[in-house]
């Protein structure tokens, strides 16, 4: 498999990921409350609370996901680097991409910090990121094109194995 040439696309509309997230905590909300209503005899007041919270805490959660600001993302052909829209060519992030979700017209995709080396607890920092087709027509297909074959080819043991041969 080939690798993907250089390239680089802004990421600015999210109106599908915000409208996803907010279905899912609406639902998430109805089902808490709609539970806490279910029973006829009265639930304790600690049942309750308990269950209000976790309904703000929904909430809070949803608004938080669905907050994404404009990113510029650049694959040079060994990295992916991932920047503020303000940054574009000079993104300050290196790292890694895989894909989480691809429905064709919007992909989940993760992005793990490879430099610096920062680690958190033994894990790299990473983050998802939300893309949709509306508002890159245009680039979309080279988009898909250059995330799904942008890993570097890896030698495998047989490529090692003829590597030895030679």
């Amino acid at each position: 498999m080939r690798a993907s040439p250089a390239f680089q696309v802004n990421l600015q509309r999210f109106a599908f990921w915000r409208s996803a997230v907010a279905v899912l905590a609406f639902m998430a909300l109805v089902c808490t409350l709609a539970w806490s209503a279910s029973d006829t005899s009265p639930r304790p007041v600690s049942v309750w609370l308990l269950v209000n919270f976790v309904a703000i805490v929904l909430v809070w959660a949803a608004v938080s996901a669905s907050r994404t600001d404009a990113l510029s993302l650049r694959w040079d052909t060994l990295n992916w680097r991932l920047g503020p829209i303000s940054s574009v060519g000079e993104e300050p992030l290196v790292g890694r991409l895989t894909v989480v979700m691809d429905l064709g017209f919007w992909m989940l995709i993760r992005f793990v910090q490879t430099e610096p080396a920062i680690r958190h607890f033994g894990l790299r920092p990473q983050r998802c990121i939300a893309a949709q087709r509306r508002g890159m027509e245009s680039t979309w297909h080279a988009f898909r094109c250059a995330v799904h074959a942008s890993r570097p080819a890896e030698l495998g043991v047989g490529a090692e194995h003829a590597k030895t041969l030679e």
